[in-house]
């Protein structure tokens, strides 16, 4: 609404701006490319970001990592959490079980939306 945001388009109705879950969304989105780029590179994950090879897995990592302020550059940890930290070795294992479950999360919600927005302007 002419610039207003969330709170201008919608006066009365928002109880703010939606910063804060835009700010998850990136970082959920961060995670399920983390995922998909892992899931590319198989047994074998580098350990910084410019040993892994050009892909379009990549690009979008980066492309999220950017969105949200992380390290991009060629000798950054690749296996960063979603605020930026490194993964401990320990820890590598969970955090990547959980970026799976977020992609696989983003991809159904995704279909599922995809499927009622067709059911809901079939024919239009």
């Amino acid at each position: 609404a002419e610039g207003g945001g969330f709170a201008g388009a919608f006066p009365g109705e928002a109880g703010g701006e939606l910063d804060a879950l835009r700010l998850t969304f990136r970082r959920k989105a961060y995670l399920a490319a983390l995922d998909r780029l892992v899931t590319r590179l198989g047994e074998a994950v580098p350990s910084r970001v410019g040993d892994v090879p050009d892909s379009p897995e990549l690009a979008g990592l980066l492309r999220r990592r950017a969105e949200l302020g992380l390290d991009c550059s060629p000798g950054a940890p690749l296996l960063l959490d979603e605020r930026g930290g490194p993964i401990p070795a320990e820890e590598t294992e969970r955090r990547l079980r959980f970026a799976r479950l977020v992609r696989v999360s983003i991809e159904g919600n995704a279909g599922l939306c995809r499927g009622l927005l067709r059911t809901r302007y079939a024919g239009r």
